[in-house]
């Protein structure tokens, strides 16, 4: 026989993953998602326009210096910031306080929320880099191969 110790980490993902779930059809269903292509639009466009300038008297564009940056201060603003936020809303309605109540409530609700913005932020990230791949060649010094590379290590991260 099993202890309900050793069951904790299927019942917090499986509540974590439905709301996960639940969150991110509400987000890309309904006009709140939208916030999410805003940040994407402004790299898109400063890159379009800062394809073609150098940066002092290097041979890299300022847009190849700015997309690296730009996509972590993404992941940082969602990441962090973003999870901090709805936290803090979420304990003023009270729903961290109901999740006490049900077993696992505590760890499978962060745990959802964590998974949600994990998704929202590569889903974000690749609304930039796609098109930045496929309209600027030139802006992704170093090959796609080490971008995929960054890009796996900001998800683990």
């Amino acid at each position: 026989m099993t202890s309900a110790h050793a069951r904790t980490p299927k019942a917090v993902w499986a509540a974590a993953l439905k709301q996960a779930s639940i969150e991110l059809r509400n987000s890309f269903l309904t006009g709140s998602g939208l916030t999410y292509l805003i940040g994407p639009v402004i790299m898109l466009v400063l890159t379009y326009f800062l394809r073609d300038s150098d940066l002092l008297e290097s041979s890299i564009s300022i847009a190849q210096n700015l997309l690296p940056g730009m996509l972590a201060f993404g992941f940082l603003m969602g990441g962090v910031i973003g999870v901090a936020s709805e936290l803090f809303l979420e304990r003023e309605d009270g729903t961290l306080l109901r999740m006490k109540a049900i077993p696992h409530g505590v760890q499978g609700f962060l745990s959802g929320k964590l998974v949600t913005h994990l998704i929202l932020n590569i889903v974000s990230a690749l609304l930039v880099l796609v098109p930045v791949v496929v309209f600027f060649p030139g802006a992704m010094a170093g090959g796609v191969g080490r971008w995929l590379a960054v890009f796996g290590l900001l998800v683990i991260a």
